[in-house]
């Protein structure tokens, strides 16, 4: 699917990641200036508890004072505020000194009292509306420029609006009669409507605005004006925030078989002894890889400083890690096709693994492509990169010895010297057509030219930037669709009676001159999201021989989401499944004709995948 790109590379311009070995100097005083301190398990308890309601008020409660909650300052003052509660009881009574002002309709219990839980009901609901949340996708957690965001979040009627009746599947909605009721930790249990009546005065029973005033005013004096991640409770605050995003609305669980809810406690257990900026930027990575969404990245300003590469390039090919591409001034210590064994004195797997925690995909083709969109959200760039000058020390296998080399990082860009122009007559009537750097403009120039081609080879080993999906018109001669690109609603907390639009599919139409020569495309892993949607239409509707490996199997528009401190992230908001149904997500488009890269032909310097490609639309 075509996604906000600009949005997802400038991201990434803020988002080159290192470990904590790599923090710069200054990183490092304040590393070793600061006390750290380990969360016990009565505060683990505690701000779980918190974390679970926080989720169930902010997005499904529908009243009035939930809705102008500053839920961002609010989740740093609830964490402090509860943290130290000695049992059930005593945090009980603090959820509900925080809680009640906003949603004075919940009901917290702790096991084994009696329970008494009425659905609050007007005397008379004539003239009366009901109001819920619905959340196609979510907004309000982010500042994605809403006329390019497909999501958006809506407390409303309860029922579908006209402009929106394209949930026609939708059987349930929340009542006012009806109380949603959920555990929130081992001891403590809630109730609490998901529907409410309203007036003209706004939602029932109406609260004190005056208490609000100055419950509101109350978070805003305790929270200071610079909000740092260097406060412990800006770090759990923001984890609060982001687990249940993804608690709530994350698509794909199903998909991963992954459990969310055991990632909660090991992550306020890394927050609250963190003590940078820059190290709890890799705590939120770290616990963002474990969703496998190959468009999640984290950034945050404490990581814009300047990276280094070292004047050669790697892949993970045939299990090793091979040299690919080595700059001249390097040709006396390194060639194509050497094989690292060692980095830095440690095996060049685990260097990978090491560096993968950090790393989120849904594919290990993915995680370990050296040249994708996105930067060093990769595990062998991760590893390539480091600070000015410092230095790579790599054991090398060649021709059955093994080489000691020492190779300093000083290259700020690491741009790889392409070796074909984006369209090339590869033999007489045989075109190559590299999607990944033309542009509409120049297609169109050579669409005359192609029509007359007896064979075209389209390049998708990476993410077509420039151009549009014009070129397939070409090779259609009757309508296509893309794949099944659902839009979610969700209505009811835990992704619980989850339901789908999957009206936005592109309509296809054909264009002249069609083009009658024998089409193939390469891929390769690199190839992720819009080139996905692409190689997807071409794998259904088999429009051509699919040469080469795997794509990521990552696709649908990307959310974002902004934390205090000045965190971003950015994920995977809707759902993609196949046109036959089947699975996307972490499968993605297999070839018709796998090519694997080999060792071998990189020390000959031949693309294997572009011969086969040439092979193939010759016959």
């Amino acid at each position: 699917m075509r996604h906000t790109i600009i949005l997802i590379l400038a991201v990434l311009l803020f988002s080159c990641q290192k470990t904590t070995e790599n923090i710069s100097p200054e990183k490092k005083i304040y590393k070793e200036t600061t006390e750290y301190k380990e969360i016990t398990e009565q505060q683990k308890e505690n701000i779980s508890a918190l974390t679970k309601l926080y989720g169930y008020i902010r997005f499904f409660y529908p009243g009035d004072e939930a809705a102008q909650t500053d839920w961002k300052k609010f989740a740093i003052y609830g964490v402090k505020y509860i943290e130290d509660a000695k049992d059930a009881g005593e945090l009980k009574t603090k959820l509900n000194e925080i809680f009640l002002p906003v949603a004075p309709l919940l009901k917290i219990h702790v096991k084994g009292e009696m329970i008494d839980d009425k659905p609050f009901i007007p005397a008379d609901t004539s003239g009366l509306t009901v109001v819920i949340w619905k959340h196609y996708g979510v907004t309000g957690i982010g500042d994605f420029n809403t006329s390019n965001n497909i999501y958006k979040s809506v407390c409303g009627i309860n029922k579908i609006e006209s402009d929106t009746d394209i949930f026609k599947t939708v059987q349930k909605f929340p009542k006012p009669d009806e109380l949603f009721k959920a555990g929130i930790s081992s001891e403590l249990s809630i109730s609490m409507p998901l529907a409410l009546y309203k007036d003209t005065g706004g939602t029932l029973p109406h609260s004190d605005t005056a208490k609000i005033k100055s419950f509101f005013d109350s978070i805003n004096s305790a929270i200071p004006e610079e909000i740092t991640a260097k406060d412990r409770y800006v770090r759990l605050g923001d984890i609060v925030i982001c687990w249940n995003i993804f608690q709530h609305f994350f698509p794909y669980f199903e998909e991963i078989k992954l459990d969310w809810n055991t990632t909660l406690r090991p992550a306020l257990s890394e927050a609250y002894k963190d003590t940078t900026e820059y190290e709890f930027l890799n705590i939120l990575k770290k616990f963002t890889a474990k969703l496998d969404d190959g468009h999640i990245t984290v950034s945050h300003s404490s990581d814009i400083y300047n990276y280094y590469f070292p004047p050669f390039f790697w892949q993970w090919i045939e299990n090793n890690l091979v040299i690919t591409y080595v700059y001249d001034k390097a040709k006396d210590k390194l060639q194509l096709g050497d094989i690292v064994a060692e980095v830095n004195g440690v095996p060049a797997i685990d260097a990978l693994k090491n560096e993968e925690q950090y790393v989120s995909g849904a594919t290990m083709r993915w995680k370990r492509n050296s040249y994708n969109l996105y930067g060093l959200q990769n595990s062998p760039m991760r590893l390539l990169s480091g600070d000015k000058n410092t230095e790579l020390k790599l054991k090398i296998k060649r021709d059955g010895k093994i080489y000691d080399i020492q190779i300093k990082r000083t290259l700020m860009n690491v741009n790889r010297p392409e070796t074909t122009n984006v369209i090339e007559e590869k033999q007489p009537g045989i075109y190559y057509v590299d999607l990944t750097r033309i542009n509409d403009y120049d297609f169109n120039n050579a669409i005359v030219m192609l029509a007359k081609a007896k064979g075209i080879i389209f390049n998708m080993r990476g993410y077509p930037v420039k151009i549009s999906h014009v070129f397939i018109q070409h090779l259609i001669k009757e309508n296509v669709t893309s794949a099944q690109w659902m839009k979610p609603l969700y209505l009811y907390p835990d992704q619980s009676n989850t339901y789908y639009n999957t009206s936005g599919r592109w309509d296809v139409k054909p264009l002249l001159p069609h083009f009658d020569a024998k089409i193939a495309f390469i891929t390769d892993g690199r190839a992720i999201s819009y080139a996905e949607s692409i190689m997807g239409i071409v794998e259904y509707y088999k429009l051509g021989e699919i040469i080469g490996e795997p794509t990521a199997g990552t696709n649908g528009n990307v959310n974002k989401m902004n934390l205090p401190g000045g965190y971003e992230i950015t994920w995977t908001g809707m759902k993609v499944i196949k046109h036959d149904g089947s699975q996307h997500h972490g499968v993605g488009i297999q070839p018709t004709i796998p090519v694997q890269r080999t060792i071998q032909s990189v020390k000959e310097g031949r693309d294997i995948q572009l011969e086969k490609a040439i092979e193939t639309v010759s016959k």
